[in-house]
């Protein structure tokens, strides 16, 4: 094939032996440019790794070794604290007074009755506050009242109480400062508030049973709850304990009984049946219909607490 068989014995041995010494040379140059360096990289990883393992590295100098090198004290200046600092002013007119800040309307939930409270501003150069209402946010607004500095404390209030005014009906409050010249603060943001009544007022008070001997009448005497939304009290009557019983007095105003139990007492007088024993139980509602708890307490406890509670 290659044309040995046209050489003699010897030159063939010697064409032979070039080509394996050839091969052979060709062989080792691959071997130590490639082979041998990968090998000692593997094991320069290995030993890395093994040293990493069994030798941690202990930082001592934690501090001054890592954040006190140049690439992290650039990054420590540029983040300070992670945030950046913002600072606060505006262009003013020291003619025109500051406006309260961070108004708020609240519905208490007790009805026909708004809250408004507010901060004052840093600089106080005004001699009043205004407080205008409308039940339309573009116009009508009517002034409700001025408030001025309070005589002992010369401190302006943070607070307004708006009363009778109408449940589920939406009104609208703007606050303005006057100054001394009768110049008014440049605010127009309005805030809306709408009264609603979902709480109950409290029981009548102080409720006295009084046996009027006759065998006949049973006269029950309280006093009205302190609540501006109180309308009228509500009376049940039953013959079994821990029973509300059926409504025996309801949106009648009670008798005056100052002069029989004291001050500020109002009775009603029930006909009752001799030698039966009733059970009365007293409520308040307001105007929106609200009746105070009607939840029995009864005496002694219950021994089942699964026992569902009559009304």
């Amino acid at each position: 094939m290659l044309g040995l068989d046209k050489l003699g014995s010897k030159k063939k041995i010697i064409f032979i032996t070039i080509i394996i010494l050839l091969i052979g040379g060709c062989g080792y140059l691959v071997y130590a440019n490639f082979i041998s360096n990968k090998t000692a990289e593997n094991a320069n990883v290995s030993t890395a790794n093994t040293n990493t393992t069994s030798l941690p590295q202990v930082i001592t100098k934690f501090n001054q070794e890592i954040f006190t090198a140049p690439q992290m004290a650039d990054l420590k200046s540029y983040g300070e604290n992670g945030f950046t600092k913002q600072y606060e002013t505006r262009a003013t007119d020291k003619n025109t007074p500051f406006e309260p800040v961070n108004v708020r309307v609240v519905d208490p939930g007790v009805g026909a009755r708004l809250y408004l409270f507010w901060e004052l501003p840093s600089v106080i150069n005004f001699s009043k506050i205004s407080i205008y209402r409308s039940t339309s946010m573009a116009s009508g607004q009517e002034l409700i009242t001025e408030l001025a500095r309070d005589p002992s404390t010369l401190i302006f209030p943070t607070f307004y109480q708006d009363d009778d005014l109408d449940n589920n009906t939406t009104y609208y409050y703007l606050l303005k400062t006057v100054n001394d010249n009768m110049i008014q603060s440049e605010n127009t943001e309005q805030l809306a508030g709408k009264p609603s009544d979902i709480f109950a007022p409290p029981p009548p008070k102080n409720v006295q049973i009084k046996d009027m001997g006759d065998k006949t009448s049973i006269k029950i005497a309280w006093m009205d709850p302190e609540d501006p939304d109180f309308d009228f009290v509500r009376i049940y009557r039953s013959t079994q304990k821990g029973k509300l019983g059926m409504t025996i007095k309801d949106k009648t105003p009670g008798e005056d009984c100052s002069s029989e139990f004291g001050k500020d007492y109002y009775c009603f007088t029930d006909y009752v049946s001799a030698g039966i024993t009733y059970y009365y139980t007293l409520t308040s509602l307001d105007k929106t219909g609200n009746e105070s708890a009607r939840r029995i307490l009864t005496n002694p406890p219950r021994s089942n607490p699964f026992e569902q509670i009559l009304f």
